[in-house]
């Protein structure tokens, strides 16, 4: 029941198709109506001129003159046959239209002389053929008169006789001819080579229909003759055995393919005084025989074809001519010419071929290499199912290291907080100890001074008392540093130039910042990096709370020996051989001088009272700036 919506919409479309089928078939038969009306009128002319002519109309009924060459059906419609007739050294097309009647058979009338009534067909309209140009419409097969019937005995027909100087036209125009001689090659199951007992002419023969002479055999051969202007060829024949006939002996001549034909793009070289004789080429298989028969042999770079459908080789001895076999062909050499055509001035040598006449004609010289392409294809599939069970074990493997990995690095990552943690401690242990030691170190030794003093001196020792403070002052701005930097992350920052304001923004107050640091991150060790952001903040913290600076500009970068950065201010400037220093309680250029030159690196300063200060830094790369990580 299902099914029943799709049975509907067929019959629909059935029905709907039906009249435009109707119509195709009305307007093919109104237009075979119209010829036959012109028929009726009778002929108006009896000149092949006017076929291809547009003067006498498009549908102008013609009476033509001439012998048929051909008779055929159409493969595609069967309600056409056509006639292919010869006038004058011309060639035309009569179409004969006879749906569902085949009674009168045309065969018979090739190489007879007829009278065709038809209609001028300008380009195929009332055929399937659409491109067969101007030919005539035949509408009924008695518009066919024969006038010259055809000779009873079809090899009655003059023998071929090599003219020198004829036209091409001229030697189409001869009619049937007769050859007679002895089979050279037969192959394609339609085509063989003959030589003429006569006059020894090499003639190619393409049979009509029927089955092949064999090589040595003595025939009779009749056919319409057609030219290539260095042979004469024979096409639409027939043959029958005749009696022995003698030929001179044949002895192989051995040549390189190169010798009978090259071809080098458009430029063509023959030479066609080989065709059909016998040859000997050695050559290396490149194609097996196939279906057809042929297989392919490289001369000197160049595909020979080598045709084995009639030698009769058995399937044992054509197994052996595998690919890379070196193989030696004795045979008839046959070159590829087309026929002449009006449109042609001279015809295309195509190439050549061999054709073997028995399976002495073909011996094997050397076999091929045991490195065959099977036995590659073999070596290919066992190597891949090792790979394949290599792969399999591998993952199983796999599997196995990723539980013990996983395990292991458990156990480092452990291991590795632990380490962390170590270093991270000693890391602070060393930057309390670099930062405040100094400082409380001062203080003690003020202190000290100032209690021996206080009797003897109270000034001196208010004095030394002020610079305590000072110390002291100092070193909890240090510890205050030290643990925002705990604090802050800021080594984790991926931008050097990002970690620096947030260093500085505490310190700077109002004033304005500009920071160009073209040194990556991934470039600076942490204790190099921790070190960079320490002395541009106590170089930062001076400018702003010493020198009253409004802009502070902070420029670095990294070359070939080592890592340079500065810090500018606009503020009021000092004498650099007169700064205060420890004993005036100020730590903050003394101790960035101690940690570059604990680094190895340099300090220059350039100030004077008025005009700001600029401090550079250069630290060498030697102390690990460059690594991206610790040692």
């Amino acid at each position: 029941m299902k099914s029943k919506p799709y049975i509907i919409a067929a019959l629909t479309v059935m029905v709907l198709a039906l009249p435009l089928f109707a119509s195709g078939q009305n307007v093919m038969q109104e237009r075979i109506d119209g010829l036959r009306r012109i028929r009726a009128a009778g002929p108006v002319s009896e000149s092949l001129a006017d076929l291809w002519s547009d003067k006498k109309g498009i549908n102008s009924c013609l009476r033509l003159r001439g012998r048929v060459r051909d008779a055929f059906t159409d493969e595609r419609d069967s309600d056409y046959r056509f006639l292919i007739i010869e006038s004058g050294g011309d060639v035309f097309y009569a179409a004969v239209y006879a749906p569902g009647s085949h009674d009168t058979p045309l065969r018979p009338l090739i190489g007879a002389e007829v009278s065709v009534v038809g209609i001028r067909d300008p380009a195929g309209e009332s055929n399937p053929r659409r491109m067969i140009g101007p030919h005539l419409c035949v509408l009924d097969e008695k518009d066919i008169t024969v006038v010259k019937p055809a000779p009873k005995d079809p090899f009655a027909a003059p023998e071929v006789v090599l003219l020198y100087g004829p036209r091409p036209d001229g030697v189409v125009a001869r009619g049937r001819q007769l050859a007679r001689g002895v089979v050279l090659a037969a192959w394609g199951g339609r085509q063989f080579l003959m030589e003429t007992a006569k006059d020894g002419l090499v003639i190619k023969v393409t049979l009509a229909d029927g089955k092949l002479p064999r090589a040595g055999e003595s025939v009779d051969a009749v056919g319409f003759p057609e030219t290539d202007l260095y042979h004469i060829n024979l096409s639409q024949a027939i043959w029958r055995s005749a009696q022995p006939r003698r030929l001179a002996p044949r002895e192989a001549v051995a040549v390189k393919a190169s010798d009978i034909f090259a071809a080098d793009g458009s430029d063509r070289r023959a030479d066609t005084d080989y065709h059909g004789r016998l040859v000997r080429l050695v050559g290396t298989v490149r194609s097996p025989p196939g279906a057809d028969g042929r297989m392919f042999l490289s001369d000197g770079g160049m595909l020979v074809p080598v045709d084995l459908g009639c030698a009769g080789i058995d399937p044992e001895a054509a197994a052996k001519l595998e690919i890379g076999a070196l193989v030696e062909v004795t045979g008839v050499c046959v070159l590829e010419i087309d026929n002449w055509r009006q449109s042609a001035a001279f015809p295309r040598v195509n190439g050549f071929f061999v054709v073997a006449r028995g399976p002495e004609d073909v011996a094997v010289v050397r076999s091929p290499p045991w490195w065959t392409p099977a036995r590659l294809m073999a070596v290919i599939g066992i190597v891949l199912a090792a790979l394949v069970g290599v792969l399999i074990w591998n993952v199983m493997l796999r599997a196995m290291a990723a539980r013990l990995g996983r395990d292991f690095y458990r156990e480092q990552l452990r291991h590795a907080k632990s380490a962390l943690k170590v270093e991270e401690r000693t890391r602070l242990a060393v930057e309390l100890h670099d930062l405040l030691s100094q400082s409380l170190t001062g203080v003690s030794y003020a202190i000290g001074t100032a209690a021996r003093r206080l009797d003897a001196d109270p000034a001196a020792a208010r004095e030394r008392l002020e610079t305590a403070a000072k110390s002291l002052a100092s070193a909890r701005a240090e510890l205050r540093n030290c643990l925002w930097d705990l604090r802050s992350g800021v080594l984790d920052e991926a931008d050097f130039g990002e970690a620096i304001r947030k260093t500085l923004a505490p310190s700077l107050g109002d004033a304005e910042l500009s920071v160009r640091f073209n040194v990556p991150r991934s470039k600076l060790a942490d204790s190099t990096a921790h070190a960079i952001l320490g002395i541009v903040r106590e170089l930062a913290a001076n400018a702003v709370r010493h020198g009253g600076a409004r802009s502070i500009r902070v420029a670095g970068s990294i070359d070939s020996a080592g890592i340079a950065f500065s810090l500018s201010d606009d503020g009021c400037g000092f004498d650099p051989a007169t700064a205060p220093g420890f004993e005036q309680g100020h730590f903050g250029l003394q101790g960035v001088r101690e940690r570059v030159s604990a680094m190895g690196g340099t300090v220059e300063i350039d100030s004077a009272p008025g005009r700001g200060a600029r401090v550079e830094v250069r630290l060498s790369l030697h102390t690990g700036a460059e690594k991206g990580n610790e040692p």
